[in-house]
């Protein structure tokens, strides 16, 4: 399961300037 995590701030540090929104959990 953390492995999904790892890869879900992945995709938003590539994607991060257009989503922001990264929930803090």
């Amino acid at each position: 399961m953390s492995q999904r995590k790892y890869i879900y701030i992945y995709i938003h540090t590539l994607l991060g300037q257009k989503y922001v929104n990264i929930p803090s959990n």
